[in-house]
């Protein structure tokens, strides 16, 4: 019986052990929260990332349309162009003293 008893531990190293557990409970839940913070601080830049993506895609649909308007309004002042250069060379051709007269001549293209 006495041999048992030998076995167990004193009521300081029992103490001793509790006191550990106390201090590792303690760092895990300190690791516990750095943890939490972040994951928070994760999930707040994803959520900041999407949205510069969202803005992102909206300014390049901004940018091809403008570039595709641009494309439009020079295509229309050439072919615009053309068609004067056209018209000019008619009259001029039909009638060299009033090619300025034509009326299918624009004077101001804008």
């Amino acid at each position: 019986m006495e041999g048992r008893l030998a076995n167990f531990a004193s009521k300081e190293q029992i103490a001793g052990h509790l006191l550990t557990i106390q201090q590792l409970r303690g760092e895990l839940e300190v690791a516990r929260e750095v943890e939490r913070q972040r994951e928070a601080k994760i999930e707040e830049s994803k959520k900041k990332l999407a949205a510069a993506e969202a803005e992102k895609v909206a300014i390049q649909s901004d940018l091809d349309s403008m570039k595709e308007k641009h494309r439009r309004e020079i295509e229309g002042r050439d072919r615009r162009a053309r068609e004067d250069r056209h018209h000019a060379c008619l009259c001029w051709g039909q009638n060299w003293s009033r090619r300025n007269q034509c009326p299918k001549v624009r004077k101001n293209r804008h």
